[in-house]
């Protein structure tokens, strides 16, 4: 009997130590606020998490769609989880801390704990770990990808590595986009992103606004063009579908 799949998504803070204590500090208890709003922003997608496992590592557990409905909620959900852990430690550290990513696909070996993620174990999770730290922290990428070829006799084969290599870098698109935005859009972003709410609006994935562009206007002290014009450019509406490409 085949066992069900499972993708783990591991972030790991780069260069932590060499923050000073109080932005480190700082940025950890952002991150653990986040976890625990990302629980509500997602809802009950995630099998486990999102969830802060170690001072500066976050761990999240989502099903692996079978069906294409599913595949565009989980692939949205994901890519809005990497959206929102790399923003908040952008925004939080003014640009110094910055997180590497890891998703692996695979089954679990131990039982789904979902309030305790990081009791749990598994192949999901061996490879999300694999590709943290072979393909994003010594390759100096944003994000790695493991499991995610079509079942083979070699786990090493061209066709399971060409599929990985595809989605990392989709997720590199992902975070040379983030790393683009300027302190004052990544606040906008932050504040417009609606977490975990997925719309279909004209053949993309979106997610509804948590505030409106006049809102974030009045909030900020500026005009809405002003608004209007840096959330275009920061292009964070689209992440969701890069994610989706890749992946399925």
């Amino acid at each position: 009997m085949a066992h069900p799949s499972y993708l783990a998504l591991v972030a790991d803070l780069d260069d932590s130590r060499q923050l000073a204590a109080e932005a480190r500090s700082q940025v950890q208890r952002s991150l653990l606020e986040l976890s625990r709003k990302s629980q509500s922003w997602l809802g009950a997608l995630p099998v486990a998490g999102p969830e802060v496992v170690s001072g500066d590592r976050m761990q999240a557990l989502f099903p692996c769609p079978a069906r294409r409905s599913e595949a565009e909620r989980v692939a949205a959900a994901i890519a809005d989880t990497v959206l929102l852990w790399a923003a908040e430690a952008r925004r939080v550290s003014e640009g110094e801390a910055a997180f590497s990513f890891g998703l692996g696909c695979g089954s679990l070996s131990t039982a789904i704990d979902a309030d305790r993620i990081g009791r749990m174990d598994g192949p999901c999770f061996h490879r999300a770990e694999t590709a943290l730290v072979e393909d994003a922290k010594r390759g100096k990428r944003f994000c790695g990808a493991r499991g995610f070829g079509p079942p083979a006799g070699a786990a090493q084969s061209e066709e399971v590595l060409g599929a990985d290599r595809a989605l990392a870098g989709s997720f590199e698109a992902i975070g040379a986009l983030i790393q683009s935005w300027t302190a004052r859009q990544t606040e906008f972003v932050l504040a417009t992103h609606r977490r975990g709410v997925l719309r279909v609006q004209a053949g993309e994935l979106r997610f509804a606004p948590q505030l409106s562009r006049t809102e974030v206007a009045t909030r900020f002290g500026v005009g809405l063009p002003t608004v209007s014009k840096s959330l275009a450019s920061a292009q964070a509406h689209a992440l969701p579908g890069v994610m989706y490409a890749a992946a399925w």
